[in-house]
C-alpha cells in the first residue's frame, strides 16, 4: 500500500469528516482560534494513525524482502537458478529435499519423493508423490506451491503460478470476504451520525427560537452554526487513535504486528477464536510418546527433536537401552532403519529427514543409543515406498547379520511369524496376534501414528528379495505434541469468555486427541463432508455446542467463519 493511500485513509472516518467541516465553518465565522484547534486535532489524529500504519507497512515490506525465494529450473536443457517470481507455465522445475515448491507442478520424474503439505491441507504427515502418466490430474502426481519436499528429488512441469495455483485459490477465497468495519468503527459512525443530527437539530431550534423572538436572520444563522461546532467533541478521534496506537505498541513488544490500527480493537472484541491444529496448537514436530512391546509399555517424555527426554516403564523407572534387552532391540532397529540426522546449533536441535524418522532417531537417543554416521549404518537397504509401506536395512551385528524392518503395522504383522517377549522369540499364534492387533488399535484410537518394528537374522551380507519370517518387536506411537503454552492460553481465553474452536485438515482421531490434551472439551467432531451436508441453520446449531472440525478444506473454514459472524 502506498504512503499516500495510508495517509488519505486517516481522514475518511465520518467523525473526522465532521471535524473537518466544523473547522471550515469556524474559520468562515471568524473563529480562527477554534478553527486552528480543531484543525490541529485532525492533523494530530491523522499523523498518529499514519505513523503507526506506515511503520507496520514498512516492517512487512522488509520481511518480504528477506524472503526472496529462488528456484532451480531447466530451460533449453540447461539447469539454472532464478527468482521464483520469474517462473512461467511450461518451465521444468527441479526439486529435492529441503526445497519449497515454487509453483503447481505435474511430476515428470521423481524418486522417493515425499512432501509436507501441512501448509495447504493441515495434514501433519508427509505425502508420497509419484509420476503417473495415466492420471496427471491426481494429487499424488502433482506438487503444490508452498509445500515442502521432505525426501527424494524430482522434476516437474509448471502448470500454474500465482493466483492460479491451489495456494493462490485459497488466497482468493480470503480476499473475497471483503473489508468490513470493526465494532468500534460502527459505534463511532453511529455516534457521529447521532451527534450530527443532534447538533443540527439543536441549532435549528435555537435559530427558530431567536427568529421568533425578533432577532435578525444573519445573527441567528451564525449563532446556530457556532452552537453546532461547539457540540462536536474535537478530542474524541485523537483519544481513540492514541488508545489504539498504545495497544499496537504493546502488541509489537509481544512480537505481534498490527497492520491496521482498527485490528487492535477487533482483537479485544473477539468472542470466538478459530484455530488450526498443525503448527498452531501443536509444535509441528513428530514426537514418539509411547512404546509398546509384548513385554510391557513405556512412556516417553520430551518434545520435538531435543533428545533430553526419558523413557520410563510402567513402574516409572527411567531406562536406557542397556538396562532392558527388549527396549534395546527396539531402539536399535529404530535408529538403524533410519535416514534422518540430528544436529545442534545455538542450543536448538534441528532434524534433516522425514518427521517420522526424526522422531524415531530422537527416541533412540533418549534411550542411550549412539547412532553412527548415516553412510556406515547399513550394508544394504530395501527402501520405503507407498506400495510397500515398509523399509528394511541389513546391518552387521555382533553375532552376524540382522535385517531391521519398520513400517505400517498391517504390512509388518503380515510378515511376522514370531514375536519377542521377555528375552526370547515365541511363535506368533492367533491369541498373541490378536493381543498385538488390539494394542495397535488402542494406540491408533488415541490419535497416534503407529510404527511397527521387526527383525530377523540373515545368513550373509546379501539382501533378501522380500521381508518374510520376521520377529515382531513392538510398536512406537508418534504424535505431533501440543505446544507447552497452548493449554494455558486456551484456559485464559475461556476465562475471558472467548470460545476456541479447532478447525483442522487432519483426521478426526488425531484432532480429538489433541483437543483433549489442550483442554478443548469437544463433544462432537464434524468432518468437511458433514459441513457440506448441513444447512446453514443446522450448522449454526452445531456451532452453538462444543464441536471441532476435522478433514476440512479452505472453503469449509471460510463458511464456518461466515456463519460465526452472521
Amino acid at each position: 500500500t502506498s504512503w499516500a493511500a495510508i495517509l488519505l485513509r486517516q481522514f475518511t472516518g465520518l467523525l473526522v469528516l465532521i471535524l473537518i467541516g466544523a473547522a471550515i465553518v469556524a474559520a468562515a465565522l471568524g473563529e480562527a482560534l477554534d478553527a486552528l484547534a480543531i484543525g490541529l486535532v485532525v492533523v494530530l489524529n491523522g499523523a498518529l494513525g499514519f505513523v503507526q500504519e506506515w511503520q507496520a507497512e514498512t516492517a512487512l515490506v522488509a520481511l518480504r524482502s528477506m524472503l526472496s525465494p529462488k528456484a532451480r529450473v531447466r530451460r533449453d536443457g540447461v539447469a539454472q537458478v532464478i527468482d521464483s517470481a520469474e517462473i512461467v507455465p511450461g518451465d521444468l522445475v527441479l526439486v529435492s529435499a529441503g526445497d519449497k515448491v515454487p509453483a503447481d507442478l505435474v511430476l515428470r520424474r521423481g524418486l522417493d519423493l515425499r512432501v509436507d503439505e501441512s501448509t495447504l491441507t493441515g495434514e501433519s504427515l508427509p505425502v508420497s508423490k509419484a509420476v503417473s502418466e495415466a492420471a496427471v490430474d491426481e494429487d499424488s502426481a502433482r506438487l503444490f506451491m508452498g509445500t515442502a519436499i521432505v525426501t527424494g528429488h524430482g522434476e516437474g512441469e509448471v502448470v500454474a503460478t500465482g493466483r492460479a495455483t491451489a495456494f493462490g485459490q485459497i488466497a482468493t477465497l480470503t480476499t473475497s470476504v471483503g473489508e468490513k468495519t470493526t465494532h468500534l468503527q460502527s459505534v463511532l459512525a453511529r455516534l457521529a451520525r447521532a451527534m450530527a443530527a443532534f447538533a443540527l437539530g439543536v441549532a435549528a431550534l435555537v435559530a427558530a427560537a431567536g427568529l421568533w423572538a425578533g432577532h435578525g436572520l444573519r445573527e441567528m444563522f451564525f449563532m446556530a452554526l457556532s452552537l453546532a461546532v461547539a457540540i462536536v467533541p474535537e478530542g474524541l478521534p485523537a483519544v481513540v487513535t492514541i488508545t489504539l496506537a498504545l495497544g499496537a505498541a504493546a502488541m509489537v513488544r509481544q512480537q505481534a504486528l498490527a497492520r491496521r490500527l482498527q485490528a487492535v480493537e477487533t482483537l479485544g472484541a473477539a468472542s470466538v477464536i478459530c484455530t488450526d491444529k498443525t503448527g498452531t496448537l501443536t509444535e509441528d514436530k513428530m514426537t514418539a510418546t509411547r512404546l509398546w512391546t509384548p513385554s510391557g509399555v513405556y512412556e516417553v517424555t520430551g518434545g520435538g527433536y531435543d533428545p533430553a527426554g526419558h523413557i520410563a516403564n510402567a513402574a516409572g523407572q527411567h531406562l536406557r537401552a542397556g538396562d532392558d534387552p527388549v527396549l534395546g532391540e527396539v531402539l536399535e532397529t529404530a535408529w538403524r532403519c533410519n535416514r534422518a540426522a540430528l544436529s545442534q546449533e545455538g542450543g536448538a536441535w534441528h532434524m534433516i529427514g522425514t518427521p517420522t524418522e526424526g522422531a524415531l532417531l530422537t527416541l533412540a537417543c533418549k534411550g542411550g543409543c549412539q547412532p553412527t554416521a548415516p553412510d556406515t549404518r547399513s550394508i544394504g537397504e530395501l527402501p520405503f515406498s507407498s506400495e510397500r509401506k515398509r523399509m528394511a536395512v541389513l546391518a552387521a551385528g555382533e553375532s552376524g547379520f540382522v535385517l531391521h524392518v519398520k513400517g505400517a503395522p498391517e504390512a509388518i504383522l503380515a510378515r511376522c511369524t514370531r514375536y519377542r517377549t521377555k528375552g526370547e522369540a515365541r511363535p506368533l499364534g492367533p491369541e498373541a496376534r490378536a493381543r498385538i492387533v488390539g494394542a495397535y488399535e488402542e494406540m491408533a484410537g488415541k490419535g497416534m501414528r503407529v510404527i511397527a518394528l521387526a527383525r530377523r537374522r540373515q545368513p550373509g551380507p546379501d539382501l533378501p528379495a522380500d521381508e518374510q519370517d520376521l520377529t515382531f518387536l513392538g510398536f512406537i506411537g508418534l504424535m505431533d505434541p501440543p505446544r507447552a503454552e497452548v493449554r494455558t492460553a486456551i484456559a485464559a481465553a475461556h476465562s475471558a469468555g472467548i470460545r476456541v474452536i479447532m478447525i483442522t485438515g487432519d483426521g478426526a482421531p488425531t484432532a480429538r486427541a489433541v483437543a483433549q490434551m489442550v483442554g478443548l472439551g469437544a463433544l462432537r467432531v464434524l468432518s468437511g463432508a458433514d459441513i457440506e451436508a448441513l444447512s446453514d441453520t443446522e450448522l449454526d446449531a452445531a456451532l452453538e455446542g462444543e464441536v471441532l472440525f476435522a478433514r476440512t478444506a479452505p472453503g469449509h473454514k471460510l463458511r464456518l467463519v461466515r456463519r460465526l459472524q452472521a
